[in-house]
């Protein structure tokens, strides 16, 4: 058979592959030696993850290398040698790399199979044990933080929870806005909460006994979202405009101007000196 012809076979018997369901693509890899060279040809997996919207999975983590393994075994997917009957082998120096086998065969296949490992997952493992925190009374929960075994809730009903994940009980509350609370951050080193109101201000209290330690005023409408990193806190507001603060000292560095909407959403990139906004007048800026 000419060359060009095997070609196009190759290519045909791909585009058949990368259409069956993973239990028929293990049988036919165990057809003949030519079925098994395609059911794990990297263009194969390649063109089965693109269809269904997958991105190739970035080098992993010695930590994550194994897990790839156990995926490709738990999901029945082992390509077995036509001859000998056993799982194909790996040249040694690839066996013997951290990212594992998988991995190392055909990154699109790590992909694929992670994916079905995951809904499998959702589908067969049973839910672990939860807990219910009550204190909020009948009050819509807004915004969440959690850092290590703190959690901390904001609520409309103008307060903040501190809670124990650990032992499921309320540490203590933060009471002070007369508003509902709407946003919230945690710094990264555990020693502030800030609030964001419909009162209008801004709040930072201690997180180790929940003292109100700065009131920050300035917005003219509710405080929608903020974005924290280090000690600069920006704030965005139904006012259209967002803020720029120091949350040790409580000073106000910047006021940014240009939305016409409120502001729903900001983040803060500190090492690039940027602030990026999105507002409800269809903008981002």
């Amino acid at each position: 058979m000419e060359f060009a012809m095997l070609q196009d076979l190759f290519g045909l018997a791909i585009q058949i592959v990368a259409n069956l369901p993973m239990s028929d693509i293990v049988r036919a890899a165990r057809v003949s030696r030519f079925w098994r060279d395609i059911c794990e040809d990297d263009r194969m997996w390649r063109l089965k993850c693109e269809r269904e919207g997958l991105e190739p999975l970035p080098v992993p983590s010695e930590r994550i290398a194994g897990a790839w393994e156990q995926t490709a075994m738990g999901n029945g997917v082992t390509i077995v040698d036509h001859y000998k009957g056993a799982e194909l082998e790996q040249h040694r120096k690839a066996r013997e790399q951290s990212y594992g086998s998988v991995y190392s065969r055909s990154l699109w296949k790590a992909t694929y199979l992670r994916r079905c490992r995951i809904a499998a997952n959702w589908r067969r493992l049973p839910i672990g044990g939860s807990m219910v925190l009550r204190g909020h009374e009948e009050h819509v929960i807004t915004c969440l933080q959690i850092q290590g075994d703190m959690l901390v809730t904001g609520s409309d009903d103008n307060t903040l929870r501190v809670w124990s994940i650990e032992q499921g009980k309320l540490l203590f509350t933060l009471v002070g806005h007369s508003g509902g609370v709407w946003t919230s951050q945690l710094s990264a080193d555990g020693k502030y909460i800030i609030s964001g109101s419909t009162d209008r201000t801004v709040k930072v209290w201690s997180a180790k006994d929940g003292s109100l330690i700065h009131t920050l005023h300035g917005h003219t409408s509710t405080v929608r979202c903020m974005s924290l990193c280090r000690n600069i806190l920006v704030s965005g507001s139904r006012d259209t405009t967002v803020r720029a603060w120091n949350i040790e000292t409580g000073r106000c560095e910047q006021y940014l101007t240009g939305h016409v909407a409120a502001v729903r959403c900001v983040q803060l990139d500190l090492d690039g000196g940027r602030v990026i906004s999105g507002a409800y007048d269809f903008t981002i800026k």
